[in-house]
């Protein structure tokens, strides 16, 4: 996957045609995120549970179809820790029905149903809603890539998109630090004496229920916008408190292709990525347009 490239005010000024400030393909900045923001990004992303009623809470980077988050799985079903695994999985490669199935189950373990069957397809869902729980995983996890390579230590798992290996965990340790560990399975137990009680819960998962249920089209739309102001956020979805995946400047901006109004806020959109489908969300409040 190649990252979208950042459009400037003064790039699209002096540029003759609109389309030639943004190339296909490039890169106009790396993004490094630190350790507090993988965990903050990782908290809200869509993930599944394997024990909700943990006093203690990790994060599991994964894919459904690799066999090395299966083991862990399975591990952590046969020791039982007092910590919620929490499965963030991107890279489906397939229909991965179970995914948006598991989302609305009441189930301690969420997590298993999507190994033992990855197809499985609630009829009651769009199609689209594990199609969207792949595309906000994906963008917060693949925008993240290089950064969780930095920062991972251990080794095992299956390979995935910028340099880190599913599956990857991330936690609190109880001295307060983040730490991203690959190999889990290994040391599981050991990685559960050493994650910290939340002190802050994470915004509730429901939150992404009505964006799953609906499934909401994309408006096509294009037209270039840019920041209003220093730190202005994108997100890996329409949805409050989502991922952060990218922070622009003042006059930075993109040629958005799509609108959604959704959950009370307008939104516009710009793909993730120089193919895909998968977008990054704004708030149109925070930008203005020429």
């Amino acid at each position: 996957m190649v990252k979208q490239m950042i459009l400037t005010r003064r790039s699209f000024t002096l540029s003759a045609l609109a389309t030639l400030a943004l190339p296909k393909a490039g890169l106009a900045q790396v993004t490094t995120f630190r350790p507090e923001a993988i965990l903050f990004n990782l908290e809200r992303s869509i993930w599944l549970s394997t024990n909700r009623k943990a006093t203690k809470a990790a994060y599991v980077v994964a894919a459904p179809w690799c066999p090395f988050c299966h083991q862990l799985h399975e591990v952590i079903l046969a020791t039982r820790p007092d910590v919620d695994f929490r499965f963030v999985f991107m890279g489906q490669n397939g229909p991965g029905g179970a995914l948006a199935n598991a989302f609305f189950s009441d189930a301690d373990d969420q997590v298993g149903p999507v190994f033992a069957d990855p197809r499985a397809r609630n009829a009651a869902l769009s199609p689209r809603a594990d199609v969207l729980i792949d595309e906000v995983n994906t963008v917060a996890g693949h925008l993240m890539a290089d950064s969780f390579a930095a920062v991972s230590t251990g080794a095992g798992g299956t390979s995935a998109v910028g340099g880190f290996a599913y599956p990857l965990t991330v936690q609190r340790e109880t001295d307060r630090s983040i730490t991203a560990n690959l190999g889990a399975w290994m040391m599981l137990e050991e990685l559960a004496a050493r994650t910290a009680v939340e002190t802050a819960p994470p915004p509730p998962q429901a939150r992404y229920a009505d964006l799953l249920r609906l499934a909401p089209e994309l408006k096509p739309y294009s037209r270039n916008h840019f920041a209003k102001a220093n730190g202005v956020r994108l997100f890996a979805a329409p949805v409050p408190d989502a991922a952060e995946v990218e922070w622009l400047e003042e006059g930075q901006g993109y040629k958005m292709i799509g609108t959604l109004t959704f959950g009370g806020a307008d939104w516009l959109a710009v793909r993730a990525f120089t193919s895909g489908d998968a977008m990054k969300w704004a708030r149109a409040e925070d930008f203005f347009t020429q």
